[in-house]
Order: structure tokens, then C-alpha cells, then sequence
């Protein structure tokens, strides 16, 4: 047990000080706040957009707008207000026809989509406002009309006591398939350039003086678990900082999150986090460096990306027969359960055997990567190939490959 503890606090120290575990760390926090930062730095910076109204355009009225600057055309052609138009400007020309407003915009370059959408929705309740003007409806009276209905979709589920947010379920659910990804890929890519770094450096030569194969790869996977947990509460309490700036959303977000099984959840994290690191464990003690990994090594990472991109796309229904069959396959049911789970609608037969066989997988990547671990530690410079790792498996021993 001694010798188990000062492997887990090297392992955690030499993580600690390399610069790329506090970049995993901390990165993921930074670039969302630096990108808010910039985007709003932008918009407060930009000026709003000039629009000459030509014409009838004139008659309408616009409420103040950040984005636009609503001013009258001097009183020229349009064919001479075209030739002048600058490339920040535009102009905005406005006909009443028979059974319906046509409005024509003039600009040099293209509006951005979300500026386009804002500037359509002033146009319509510009329109709105004067057609209420000219049948007699009284100021008081129009708010009703132009104010737009609030839309909130509500999911009903048996299991959850009070209606959940659809919108704030979606964004949770994204958010819930991002950081598992994140957290599953960075503890075996940690687990595969420990195991490389002391192949490489022939380090491990001297720790195995002392202790065996097995008790150093079960003090990474306990580092590995450990900097894995410290990492997810690091985001997790960014993440409540942020709904907590948001006091709008702040309780729907809260309420998602009291309604979700966390303790599935977990053992499906924790489940996907012991499995990569054992299987990266091995791709790292088949690989020979960095740049030139194993067959294996580099196969292990398509399975979690592929999951990722497919189990967030929106396309994709979360109890489809495609989504039901990565809840099952143990490379990317960590991903896919988890996020059916945010769904609700899986059943208690479905949840037992796809953690079985998850831990299943588990155990034999355990056994595995013991077995290759033991006999690929000390081949420096050389890089198995499937048939190699296939040849190790067969001729491991079972007494010395339990970890």
C-alpha cells in the first residue's frame, strides 16, 4: 500500500508540473471567457450601422437600436444616393403596394446573419406599428399586438416530479456530452504519455528495481482518476459561476440538474475513464513515441470522437436505433447513455445491461493492459504491431497479469 501511495503522489506531481495538464485544466474556463470578453469588446467597440430612409421609408418610425442608425436621405435620386452610398452605410426604401409592404435594403457589403435577423424584425414591427396607426388603434393597445408570445417547451417525464426546460435540458446536454469527452480523452492521453515518457527515457528500468509493472500502472490510474475529478469539479464550478451570472436561466438550468440521475451518470464516467486509461495504457506501452504511435494507440481515439460528433448532432434522436446501439457499445456508451439519460425514456433493463457491459470491458481491458503493460514496459524503441499485442495477450501469464 505504501509503495501504491508514493507512485500515485509522483504520478501526481510530475502531472502537475507539466504545463499541459494545467492547459487541459484551465484552458476549456479561459477560452470561453476570452471569447465572451472579445465578442462583447467588439460589440461595444463597432458603430451602429447608418440607414437612409428613401421616400415613404421616412414616415416610419424605429426604436432606438444599437446596431443601426436610423437618419433621412438628402433629398436626391436614388440612382445619385446609390452612387454615393459608403461601404459602412446603406439605404432602406420602403413601397406600400396593394396587398402588401415591400422594403428594399442597399448596402456594399454583406450584413452578418444575426444582424440581417435583427434588422428584419425592426422592419416588420416598423410596419406593424404604422398599418396600427392608420386604423386607429390606440398606443396603449399596441404593445399587446407587436410584443412577440415568450415560448417555453416543457418535457414531461415520469420519472421528474416538475416539467423540465426543453431549451435548458439541450444546452445542459451539450454541455454534459462536451465535458465528458473532454474528461474520458484527457485522462488515457495523460495515462499514454506517462507510460511513453518512462519507456522512452528507459525510467521505468529503475521503478521496476523496486516495485512491480502492476503497482505502477495502478498508481497512474489512480493519479489519472484523481486529477480526472479535480479537473471535472473545476468546470463543474465554473459552470454554476456562469448559470449564477445569468439569473434568467439560472433556475431552469438548476432544476435540469436536480432532475438528472447522477448516479448512473457517474458510474458510466467513471466506467469510460478506467476503460480509456487501461487501453491507452496499452497503446502507450506498444507505441515506441509521441510521433510514431501504434496502430493501436492511434484507433483508440475515432471511437470517442465519432460518438461525440454523432450523439451531438441534433439530427440524431436520442432513442433512435442507432443512438440505443452506442448506449451499448462499450467504446462509446460512456457518451451515448449519459445523454439519453438527460433525456429520460430508458428503461431500468436497458441501464443494467449496458453497465454491465461496460464494467465487463473494464475488467478485461484491466486484465490486458496488466499483460501487455508487463511485457512491453522494457522493449524500448520498438512499436508492436496488432499481431504483436494479439501474441502478448495469448502468452501472458494469468498470475502475474492481475493488477
Amino acid at each position: 500500500m505504501k509503495v501504491l501511495g508514493l507512485v500515485f503522489l509522483r504520478e501526481v506531481k510530475v502531472r502537475l508540473m507539466n504545463w499541459r495538464f494545467w492547459v487541459s485544466l484551465l484552458g476549456l474556463p479561459l477560452l470561453i471567457i476570452a471569447i465572451g470578453g472579445v465578442i462583447a469588446l467588439l460589440y461595444r467597440a463597432r458603430k451602429p450601422m447608418k440607414l437612409y430612409l428613401v421616400g415613404q421609408a421616412q414616415k416610419l418610425s424605429f426604436p432606438s437600436n444599437s446596431r443601426f442608425q436610423f437618419v433621412e436621405a438628402p433629398p436626391l435620386p436614388l440612382d445619385s444616393l446609390k452612387a454615393n452610398l459608403s461601404n459602412s452605410d446603406g439605404l432602406l426604401v420602403y413601397n406600400q403596394e396593394a396587398n402588401s409592404a415591400v422594403i428594399e435594403v442597399y448596402v456594399r457589403k454583406a450584413l452578418p446573419s444575426p444582424d440581417l435577423e435583427a434588422l428584419e424584425q425592426l422592419l416588420q414591427i416598423s410596419v406593424l406599428e404604422r398599418k396600427l396607426d392608420e386604423i386607429g388603434v390606440p398606443p396603449e393597445k399596441r404593445d399587446l399586438i407587436l410584443m412577440p408570445p415568450v415560448v417555453r417547451t416543457f418535457i414531461l417525464s415520469e420519472k421528474s416530479k416538475s416539467p423540465q426546460s426543453a431549451q435548458a435540458l439541450g444546452f445542459l446536454s451539450m454541455m454534459l456530452s462536451f465535458i465528458l469527452f473532454m474528461l474520458i480523452m484527457n485522462a488515457g492521453w495523460q495515462t499514454l504519455l506517462s507510460v511513453l515518457e518512462e519507456k522512452t527515457n528507459r525510467l521505468a528500468e529503475y521503478l521496476l528495481i523496486y516495485i512491480s509493472p502492476e503497482q505502477l500502472l495502478t498508481g497512474k490510474l489512480l493519479a489519472g482518476i484523481f486529477l480526472t475529478v479535480l479537473q471535472a469539479a473545476v468546470w463543474v464550478g465554473f459552470a454554476a459561476v456562469t448559470f449564477q451570472a445569468i439569473p434568467s436561466s439560472a433556475a431552469a438550468f438548476l432544476s435540469v440538474l436536480s432532475g438528472l440521475p447522477w448516479g448512473w451518470i457517474g458510474a458510466y464516467v467513471v466506467g469510460g475513464v478506467l476503460l480509456y486509461t487501461f487501453l491507452y495504457a496499452i497503446g502507450g506501452a506498444a507505441s515506441d513515441s509521441v510521433t510514431e504511435l501504434s496502430s493501436f494507440a492511434q484507433l483508440l481515439q475515432w471511437p470517442l470522437i465519432i460518438s461525440f460528433i454523432l450523439i451531438s448532432s441534433a439530427s440524431l434522436e436520442p432513442n433512435s436505433p442507432f443512438s440505443v446501439f452506442l448506449s451499448y457499445f462499450p467504446l462509446t456508451s460512456p457518451l451515448a447513455m449519459p445523454m439519453r439519460l438527460a433525456g429520460g425514456g430508458v428503461e431500468s433493463i436497458e441501464l443494467v445491461l449496458s453497465v454491465g457491459l461496460l464494467w465487463g470491458s473494464v475488467l478485461w481491458a484491466r486484465s490486458g493492459a496488466a499483460r501487455i503493460y508487463r511485457r512491453a514496459l522494457l522493449l524500448y524503441g520498438q512499436k508492436l504491431s496488432w499481431k504483436g499485442i494479439w501474441s502478448l495477450l495469448r502468452r501472458g501469464d494469468p498470475k502475474k497479469g492481475n493488477l
